[in-house]
């Protein structure tokens, strides 16, 4: 799906070189838990599934804090609109 899209040579290169260094990725220097996460994570091959939320994580740390909390409102208030919608279809 996501990585369908991705070219395979970019896409290797991408996961090797976060799998030897993870913490510029994820800007957080010497931190044991996540080397051992990604270690266990390659053990059953599903380190895959975790870049894409590692590429959120640095975008979205890039992002001014103003913009952050008007993305996170956007987020609940479209959250929230569509439960009212969803119990209202119900209830009629």
């Amino acid at each position: 799906m996501l990585y369908q899209s991705v070219p395979i040579k970019f896409r290797y290169k991408f996961i090797d070189t976060f799998k030897k260094h993870p913490e510029p990725y994820v800007g957080i220097a010497g931190s044991g838990v996540l080397k051992r996460i990604i270690k266990f994570l390659d053990r059953f091959g599903i380190v895959t599934i975790f870049l894409p939320f590692v590429l959120l994580a640095i975008c979205l740390a890039m992002l001014p804090d103003y913009l952050l909390w008007l993305i996170l409102i956007a987020i609940f208030a479209h959250l929230a609109v569509s439960i009212i919608k969803l119990f209202k279809k119900k209830s009629t």
